[in-house]
């Protein structure tokens, strides 16, 4: 059996509120972590990566800071802008660096 890291009311959560435009991103920013799944939903394709062990709550702070909801670090992940950023200099990252601009 496989240990989901991500609860799943978090990703749930997260995805009622993104918007279509950074549903989209966050799809492109996780589709080499999942090539079999090209044409999956974020719900899917998190979940997926969840049970996969490919995602974390760091991964998943990751995914929000690179689409710049700052909000929903604070209000959901109960962390900041300025952690994720510093523990993504410390830590593997989710994303590769190809899939976003600096």
């Amino acid at each position: 059996m496989t240990k989901c890291q991500v609860p799943a009311v978090l990703i749930h959560q997260i995805e009622e509120e993104l918007d279509k435009e950074e549903v989209d991103m966050m799809v492109f920013l996780c589709r080499d972590l999942a090539p079999d799944l090209a044409t999956a939903g974020l719900r899917e394709l998190l979940g997926a990566l969840n049970e996969r062990d490919k995602l974390s709550l760091l991964g998943l702070s990751e995914l929000l800071y690179r689409v710049k909801r700052f909000d929903l670090l604070r209000r959901i992940l109960k962390t900041e802008k300025t952690t994720v950023e510093a523990n993504l200099t410390r830590n593997p990252r989710l994303v590769p660096d190809y899939r976003y601009l600096f």
